[in-house]
């Protein structure tokens, strides 16, 4: 990656301000318009002399039948419009001032709101047994979020980077090079690249405990497998997911290999407990196996540590498990899970970019978090150790993308590259500018949550016995009647 100095603290910054723009046929799972919010560019910053645009997908999760959908679960924030704000204010990738990513400071940019919980695949509707109408519908979102912006001037861009955090990272990866053909059917002259933050699933995870050698060795399969092959079967299939797509037509070619090579194979391993069918699962869903198939220039941004997936990986079995940021491991257990997941992470990117189309970037920081391009942690969280020591998501972006610019004739200039956090702190936090854990809060969370379990059982154990004394008196009124007569 092109030499870059570290980018001043962004003491200066300040939040950009996007407003509401309503779309006119695609909607939102209850039926609703879907939205986006735009801010035009500034004077400024160029990508071989045309304007920068900035094209966010959020992130929020997913859901795959009548019950994850339901409104007690999803909430109406993320499945319907009608509460959405007319303006929103957004940071990290969007902020402006002194500090910004110099390509990034005065671009156009646009976030487009979620509410398909599809991981902006959908391309569906279904009736749930009350005879209520549900619309999977991502796909059409970003077709007609992209028309709207190709009016707006996004047509004479020199650069068009497409975002997203958790499930719109996962949304722009299965969609990128789709997006990409969009982008250029309308922008001719745009250079299209994309920007994956917390998007790089993992389907299972392996622990081993080492004595004389290897003594035991366990896989731990994350629930999102199920859920993955879910919610696939019930999303529909996007037109715009080119490598999702290849993925599968690969996968369907190689399914006896792909499945011999699973990790529980390999290793001749035991799984771990609540593990369900190990063969029976969408691999294309997970970043190993997608990531081969993607043709457009991406940098992928992990946390090491992601508390999204350790929760995944290991609340089938846990008795009292509490995941967020509040939470994290707790048994010797939990800590030999999250250990295994630092492992396949690091492992699988790093793989990722070996051999890998040009500008393949990474930048995996070793912090318990999820998402940080939306926040200030996209500017403090810093690499301590190895390649790359010092540079942010922000230093890493603006590198990237500088070296993007300097591409001459098709000719790649730099390798793609993997920044990845070497220092071993023995702790989730190893990386410098980690949101500190709070342990207080952890605590009471834990203490609230035990009071709530403790006193949900004296309030049932008290019905029960309040049960069995009525049932007790019910016999002796009918005797003491009898011998009455």
């Amino acid at each position: 990656m092109a030499s870059v100095p570290l980018a001043a603290a962004a003491t200066s910054l300040r939040a950009l301000t996007l407003d509401r723009v309503d779309l006119s046929e695609a909607v939102c799972n209850d039926g609703s318009p879907a939205a986006l919010y735009f801010a035009p560019p500034l004077p400024g910053a160029r990508f071989k002399g045309r304007a920068v645009w900035h094209v966010h997908l959020e992130g929020g999760g997913y859901c795959v039948d009548e019950d994850s959908c339901s409104p007690t679960e999803r909430g109406s924030a993320i499945t319907s419009s009608t509460s959405w704000p007319q303006q929103l204010r957004k940071e990290g990738l969007f902020a402006r001032g002194p500090g910004a990513s110099p390509q990034l400071a005065s671009a156009a940019h646009a976030f487009i709101a979620y509410c398909s919980s599809d991981s902006w695949l959908g391309n569906s509707s279904v009736h749930w047994s009350d005879g209520r109408p549900w619309h999977f519908r991502g796909a059409q979102i970003l077709a007609e979020s992209l028309a709207i912006l190709l009016r707006k001037g996004m047509s004479q861009a020199g650069l068009v980077l497409i975002s997203g955090c958790s499930a719109g990272g996962r949304g722009m990866l299965y969609n990128l090079d789709g997006l990409c053909d969009l982008v250029r059917s309308g922008a001719p002259h745009a250079t299209c690249a994309g920007l994956g933050d917390a998007a790089w699933w993992l389907d299972s995870v392996e622990t081993r405990v080492w004595g004389d050698g290897p003594i035991n060795a366990t896989v731990w399969e994350s629930s999102l497998r199920g859920d993955g092959a879910r919610g696939s079967r019930i999303w529909g299939s996007s037109t715009l997911a080119q490598p999702y797509s290849r993925c599968q037509a690969f996968e369907a070619e190689q399914v006896e290999a792909s499945w011999r090579q699973l990790p529980e194979f390999r290793a001749k391993a035991e799984l771990g407990m609540g593990s369900p069918n190990i063969s029976n699962f969408d691999r294309c869903l997970f970043g190993p196996s997608l990531s081969r198939h993607i043709r457009t220039p991406l940098l992928l941004s992990m946390q090491l540590n992601d508390h999204f997936q350790l929760e995944y990986l290991v609340h089938g079995y846990h008795y009292m498990y509490i995941g967020g940021p509040l939470g994290g491991p707790v048994s010797r257990q939990d800590k030999w899970v999250a250990e295994a997941l630092r492992n396949g992470l690091e492992e699988s990117l790093s793989r990722h970019v070996q051999g890998a189309a040009p500008f393949q970037q990474v930048f995996a920081t070793a912090c318990y978090g999820h998402c940080i391009s939306e926040d200030e942690l996209y500017y403090s969280i810093r690499l301590r150790e190895g390649p790359g020591a010092g540079l942010s998501l922000n230093d890493t972006v603006t590198a990237w993308l500088a070296s993007l610019e300097g591409q001459q004739d098709g000719k790649t200039l730099v390798p793609s590259t993997a920044l990845i956090e070497q220092y071993k702190c023995g702790a989730l936090n190893c990386s410098s500018g980690c949101p500190e854990r709070k342990l207080w809060a952890i605590l009471l969370t834990a203490v609230l949550l035990f009071v709530f379990v403790f006193c949900s059982i004296c309030v049932v154990g008290r019905c029960v016995l309040n049960a069995c004394r009525k049932e007790q008196r019910e016999p002796d009124g009918n005797v003491q009647l009898l011998r009455g007569h």
